[in-house]
Formats: C-alpha cells, structure tokens, sequence
C-alpha cells in the first residue's frame, strides 16, 4: 500500500528563502540542511503541497530570553502598513516566481479541481 500525500498545513519556506538569517538566497529547488522545506525533502518525505504563510517579520531585531521553560519573546509594536504589504508583495513574488520557474515541478493551486490535477 502506498502512502497518502501529505499538505502540509503551514510553513514558513518563503520568509525563510527571502530573510538571508534564516537560510536566503538556498534555492528551492535544491536540497539544503537549512530551513525545513525545499522541494527534494518535500518529495522524499511524501509532501504533496502545502500553505505557504506569508507572515510580515518585524522590522527590529528579536530579543530571545531564555527560561527554565523554553524562551520568551517580547511582543513587536504595530508594523507600518507599507512596510507590511512590501514584506507580503515580496513573498508573494517569491512564491509566483518559483511557479514560473518550474512550472512542471511547482504550482499555486486555488481550488481542489487544481490540486486533484497536480496529484493526479
């Protein structure tokens, strides 16, 4: 019996390829050891698709403050809104242009008749 296909249900790959700390500038399509997702490790653990966040970082340096329990972060201040919508116009960039770039391999689907079809 073959394994179902997974979707994953959130991952952070695109800020991870745009902010250079968090593994920027690895292409998608290679396998990398940084960030959790590229398409060879999607492919060899059954990955299917998945929602790509796009989730807006705050513009100043996180502070980490480790406890007993983990660590703790302060939370960020309101983000300019056009800081917000060039963060989020990037990723979505991103994201467009890793569909053009293969479209044979990589696809942003909309509705199930769409992912039916990348699955099929």
């Amino acid at each position: 019996m073959s394994s179902p296909p997974i979707i994953d249900g959130h991952n952070d790959t695109l800020l991870n390829l745009l902010v250079p700390s968090r593994g920027g500038g690895r292409s998608f399509f290679e396998r990398s050891e940084r960030g959790h997702v590229d398409l060879p490790r999607m492919q060899a653990g059954n990955m299917a698709g998945g929602f790509f966040a796009m989730f807006v970082p705050t513009p100043e340096e996180e502070v980490f403050r480790q406890t007993d329990h983990g660590y703790e972060v302060e939370l960020a201040g309101p983000i300019d809104q056009g800081y917000a919508w060039s963060q989020t116009d990037a990723m979505f960039s991103l994201l467009e242009s890793l569909a053009a770039d293969q479209p044979d391999r990589f696809a942003i689907t909309l509705t199930v008749n769409q992912i039916d079809a990348c699955l099929a």
